[in-house]
């Protein structure tokens, strides 16, 4: 295939199958965009952020298994875990928006994990509220029992009458009191231990309960305002970039980058639905990110064509693109495997958010090659007159 060859690699003549090849991709992606939907994180649809001091250090293995904890009580979905703190011993979870019987759960759950029951009330309560309501309850009984005993017998009767009373009262009331004092004096969690804590074992994990740091639910109305600072931010940088190269080269070569850049961001957009990417805040930075890196390849291949069409004269503009490709094509080549090796590294070793992060730029960096050495090039050479020489 001599297309794919440096020495007689053909852009221009191939456009149709680069841009067919760029088509299909992007129709795949918005098959998934409709058949899958997207994972919007609570930044964009709202939720809850629970924040908690597990007193531990906590490192890729731990969060993982805090996602799964968490995921297995009926009710709730985590969009994202991430840890925080000096020591790494908090962590934020989000999630969609859920009950607070199932924020509790989530507290029971981890805080077995990682955590020690509290202990509410003293033992010692039971005993001097039981000592104190005999003494009360026998004085009070020998007083009415004597004063409704008469005559001669009111001493003998009296008398039997209030220690059988006083027994019998005071062993009643001991009872009931010891009872329901006894009830209220148990080992638990600041939240009742529910239905779903009964398939986990309870095997206290830490020396102290974990500590609630903050409990918040994300409106609508927020999410909203994140939704329009990513699509700000972005339209922003799109015209800068296009009043930049309008200056520095021409007003077709900008149209031809913005095309491009388009074609960039619609496919790292389709990655959050082909790989259930959550869509959270860092989708801005991801945006921005591929936005600079794309502009820059771009800018490359047509300050090499700006110098070409002064050296070559009224050599076909065609030729000029094919030629100026070939001779940045390793420089872009190059500058990307060295970015996807160290944004490999941190999908690799990172933690879940991290990887979140880290894989739509993977895409948009492949995008963006792709859109620098194959597109832009071709729009230029369509925006321009045919067959135009200089």
């Amino acid at each position: 295939m001599k297309f794919i060859t440096k020495e007689q690699m053909e852009i221009v003549g191939l456009r149709k199958l680069w841009f067919s090849i760029a088509i299909a991709v992007i129709l795949i992606g918005v098959a998934f965009m409709f058949i899958n939907g997207f994972n919007f994180d609570t930044d964009f649809a709202g939720g809850i952020s629970l924040q908690y001091d597990l007193h531990k250090t906590l490192d890729k293995a731990e969060l993982d298994n805090i996602r799964e904890m968490v995921n297995a009580v009926d009710g709730i979905t985590v969009t994202s875990v991430q840890k925080s703190g000096d020591d790494s011993s908090s962590v934020i979870i989000k999630a969609a928006d859920a009950s607070p019987e199932v924020v509790e759960e989530v507290y029971n759950v981890l805080n077995i994990a990682y955590g020690a029951p509290v202990v509410e009330e003293e033992e010692e309560t039971a005993d001097e509220t039981t000592d104190e309501t005999t003494d009360e309850t026998a004085d009070e009984t020998a007083d009415e029992t004597a004063d409704e005993t008469t005559d001669e017998t009111a001493d003998e009767t009296a008398d039997e009458t209030t220690d059988e009373t006083v027994e019998e009262t005071a062993d009643e009331t001991a009872d009931e009191t010891a009872d329901e004092t006894a009830d209220e004096i148990v080992e638990t969690t600041p939240y009742e231990t529910t239905e779903e804590l009964e398939t986990v074992e309870i095997t206290y994990g830490g020396t102290e309960p974990i500590e609630v740091i903050a409990e918040s639910r994300i409106s609508a109305s927020i999410s909203n305002e994140i939704k329009r600072s990513a699509v700000v931010a972005t339209v922003i940088a799109v015209i800068l970039m296009l009043v930049y190269i309008t200056v520095r080269f021409e007003f077709r070569s900008a149209i031809a980058s913005i095309l491009c850049l388009i074609h960039d961001i619609i496919i790292v957009i389709a990655s959050y639905a082909v790989f259930g990417i959550p869509v959270s805040s860092n989708i801005i930075a991801v945006m921005l990110t591929i936005l600079g890196y794309s502009i820059n390849a771009t800018i490359i291949l047509f300050d090499r064509v700006r110098e070409n069409r002064k050296k070559m004269g009224r050599t076909d503009f065609g030729v000029v693109i094919n030629i100026s490709a070939r001779q940045t094509l390793m420089r872009s080549i190059n500058t990307t495997i060295t970015t996807l090796f160290t944004i490999g590294m941190i999908y690799i070793f990172g933690v879940h958010s991290i990887k979140e992060f880290a894989l739509p730029l993977i895409v948009g960096i492949l995008a963006g090659l792709y859109s620098s050495v194959f597109l832009s090039g071709s729009f230029w050479y369509m925006l321009s007159p045919k067959n135009k020489e200089r």
